[in-house]
Protein backbone atom coordinates (compact mmCIF):
# COMPACT_ATOMS: atom_id res chain seq x y z
CA UNK A 1 0.00 0.00 0.00
CA UNK A 2 1.65 3.80 -0.53
CA UNK A 3 2.44 5.66 2.65
CA UNK A 4 -0.37 7.66 2.62
CA UNK A 5 -2.82 4.57 2.87
CA UNK A 6 -4.79 4.17 6.37
CA UNK A 7 -8.50 2.41 7.05
CA UNK A 8 -10.16 5.82 6.49
CA UNK A 9 -8.74 5.97 2.86
CA UNK A 10 -12.18 5.98 0.87
CA UNK A 11 -12.42 3.46 -2.05
CA UNK A 12 -12.26 3.12 -5.38
CA UNK A 13 -15.33 2.68 -7.27
CA UNK A 14 -15.74 -0.51 -9.38
CA UNK A 15 -17.17 -0.90 -12.24
CA UNK A 16 -21.20 -2.88 -12.15
CA UNK A 17 -20.32 -5.41 -14.48
CA UNK A 18 -17.37 -7.32 -15.87
CA UNK A 19 -16.53 -6.94 -19.27
CA UNK A 20 -17.54 -9.82 -21.83
CA UNK A 21 -14.76 -11.39 -23.90
CA UNK A 22 -15.30 -12.49 -27.43
CA UNK A 23 -15.66 -15.77 -26.47
CA UNK A 24 -18.69 -15.08 -24.05
CA UNK A 25 -16.76 -15.86 -20.88
CA UNK A 26 -16.91 -13.00 -18.21
CA UNK A 27 -13.12 -11.14 -17.95
CA UNK A 28 -12.04 -9.05 -14.98
CA UNK A 29 -11.40 -5.79 -15.27
CA UNK A 30 -10.09 -3.15 -12.66
CA UNK A 31 -9.95 0.80 -13.19
CA UNK A 32 -6.79 1.74 -13.65
CA UNK A 33 -6.41 3.30 -10.54
CA UNK A 34 -7.10 0.34 -8.75
CA UNK A 35 -4.24 -1.63 -10.79
CA UNK A 36 -2.10 1.45 -10.07
CA UNK A 37 -2.82 1.29 -6.62
CA UNK A 38 -2.18 -2.30 -6.32
CA UNK A 39 1.39 -1.94 -8.28
CA UNK A 40 2.51 0.72 -6.07
CA UNK A 41 1.48 -1.88 -2.67
CA UNK A 42 3.03 -4.38 -4.69
CA UNK A 43 6.43 -2.29 -5.37
CA UNK A 44 6.64 -1.24 -2.05
CA UNK A 45 6.51 -4.63 -0.28
CA UNK A 46 8.67 -6.05 -2.50
CA UNK A 47 11.69 -3.40 -2.17
CA UNK A 48 11.05 -3.78 2.00
CA UNK A 49 11.73 -7.78 1.51
CA UNK A 50 14.58 -7.50 -0.59
CA UNK A 51 15.90 -5.52 2.65
CA UNK A 52 15.17 -8.46 4.82
CA UNK A 53 17.77 -10.96 5.51
CA UNK A 54 17.66 -14.00 4.17
CA UNK A 55 16.62 -16.87 6.85
CA UNK A 56 19.68 -19.06 8.28
CA UNK A 57 17.50 -22.01 7.22
CA UNK A 58 17.13 -20.90 3.58
CA UNK A 59 21.13 -20.28 3.61
CA UNK A 60 21.70 -23.70 4.82
CA UNK A 61 19.44 -25.32 2.23
CA UNK A 62 21.27 -23.06 -0.43
CA UNK A 63 24.56 -24.09 0.62
CA UNK A 64 23.96 -27.38 0.65
CA UNK A 65 22.42 -27.72 -2.71
CA UNK A 66 25.24 -25.75 -4.30
CA UNK A 67 27.65 -28.19 -2.32
CA UNK A 68 25.84 -31.67 -3.37
CA UNK A 69 26.19 -29.61 -7.17
CA UNK A 70 29.66 -29.18 -6.65
CA UNK A 71 29.65 -33.06 -6.05
CA UNK A 72 28.08 -33.98 -9.02
CA UNK A 73 30.39 -32.05 -11.14
CA UNK A 74 33.25 -33.66 -9.83
CA UNK A 75 32.11 -37.53 -9.63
Amino acid sequence: MPENYTADTPSLPLPDLPEMAGNGHAEPTLPPAVVDLIGEGLRSYYVRLMDEPMPDRLLELVRSLEAQGRASDDG
